[in-house]
């Protein structure tokens, strides 16, 4: 901008050369902005009426009772005051809630039962106007009345569920289960709502390429928002254990299934090929494993080779495969 205003003053004939001009143009933008910054000043020492739509929070909810439907989620203020202050309720107010007290809530009796109720705005409005740090004379407030349904409270403990999407970096992988905590929480709400829930969702978590343990935190699936419902838990904390693995191979030996069918194989021994996580390396043992061959079958098969079933192996590791897949046999008399 500075280059471009020396260029300006440069050009041949410029009238911004001339040291006079340039006093009086100075001259003209000052009285420009003192007699805009007096305009304004002025304009804004007038009344005006400001129309807002302000949004709400509900406090104070009758004991043992939620609100299952409630008539608005905001309210409309009309305020009447000077321009200085009512720039400062327009920039601050939607961006604060403003909060009403159902103390005061009127109920209507459905058969025999406090359910159905209401709330006059004109009830609340001292209380509103002090919010908003503004004369109560100079407020109005629609809808006049607010209409709300009661519904019993009903809680129920529920398992928490969290939808997970991960990837390991090669050599890596699960190690044992995924953890939340706390895995169950108590929800409060409407018994109708309530009695249909079987679990609650938190957000999705998306993970990728991991190398190491994950401790993750997460909130309450968006879908609750804007439930009567109430939480024990807004947060939780999700461990996805991750640990590096590797490829091992034991040589098992192979018995009969049937003490009292003797049989012989060719070999005597096979290969287990797993994957295992390099803490458990060092627990991997022949005795870890059995293996055996069914006598019953052996006897009923044509032909001379059968494959060894697999009784047992830890928890901790992943059976690849076997080597080799069959074994050759006789049966001694």
């Amino acid at each position: 901008m500075k280059a471009g205003f020396v260029r300006v003053l440069s050009l041949p004939g410029s009238r911004l050369r001339d040291k006079k001009y340039r006093n009086q143009l100075s001259v003209f933008l000052i009285c420009l902005s003192v007699s805009t910054l007096v305009w304004l000043v002025i304009k804004l020492s007038k009344e005006y009426s400001l129309i807002i739509n302000w949004p709400v929070s509900y406090q104070n909810v009758p004991a043992g009772k939620v609100l299952a439907l409630k008539s608005d989620t905001s309210l409309l203020f009309q305020i009447r005051g000077k321009g200085f202050d009512l720039l400062r309720t327009y920039f601050n107010g939607p961006s604060q809630r403003v909060n009403v007290d159902l103390s005061k809530l009127r109920f209507l009796r459905d058969k025999g039962i406090l359910r159905n109720a209401y709330l006059l705005t004109y009830d609340i409005k001292t209380i509103l106007a002090s919010q908003l740090q503004l004369d109560e004379g100079l407020i109005s407030i629609k809808p006049d009345t607010l209409f709300f349904h009661l519904a019993p409270m009903r809680s129920k403990r529920l398992p928490v569920i969290a939808p997970i999407r991960y990837t390991t970096a090669p050599s890596f992988g699960l190690y044992g289960n995924i953890v939340i905590k706390p895995d169950t929480i108590r929800v409060e709400g409407p018994a109708a709502l309530i009695d249909t829930m079987k679990f609650i969702k938190t957000k999705k978590i998306k993970l990728d390429a991991l190398e190491a343990t994950s401790n993750t935190k997460t909130y309450l699936s968006e879908r609750y928002k804007n439930l009567p419902l109430n939480f024990s838990h807004q947060t939780f904390q999700v461990k996805i254990p991750i640990e590096k693995y590797t490829e091992a191979t034991v040589t098992v030996p192979i018995a009969s299934s049937n003490d009292s069918c003797r049989m012989r194989f060719f070999p005597e021994k096979i290969n287990i090929i797993c994957q295992v996580a390099m803490r458990d390396y060092k627990r991997l043992e022949p005795s870890v494993f059995k293996l055996s061959v069914d006598c019953d079958a052996a006897l009923k098969s044509n032909s001379r080779f059968i494959s060894p079933h697999l009784v047992t192996s830890p928890d901790y590791l992943k059976v690849i495969r076997m080597e080799p897949a069959l074994v050759e046999f006789i049966i001694l008399q």
